[in-house]
């Protein structure tokens, strides 16, 4: 069971890790766009509070989400401590 849990965490880490990606992909259409649609979807649970309590990193004209950081900072923790 443990290992299981670990697994999913694991496969979710990949899945912040895709959504980023993706992020920097300008006008994705077609497939990537349904693809990027459902990555934010299954993701934004998670990174959603944690956007409200931490503000973007402003850099310069522009920010850095620190969001999926935290998370998979914290996923990996969880995994460990199981």
């Amino acid at each position: 069971m443990v290992s299981l849990l670990r697994e999913l965490i694991y496969i979710y880490i990949w899945l912040i890790f895709i959504a980023i990606i993706l992020t920097w992909v300008p006008q994705a259409t077609g497939t990537l766009a349904t693809v990027r649609r459902v990555l934010t979807s299954v993701t934004d649970p998670v990174l959603r509070p944690i956007r409200s309590v931490v503000p973007p990193l402003r850099v310069g004209p522009g920010a850095i989400d620190l969001s999926p950081i935290i998370a998979v900072v914290v996923l990996e923790v969880i995994s460990r401590l199981l």
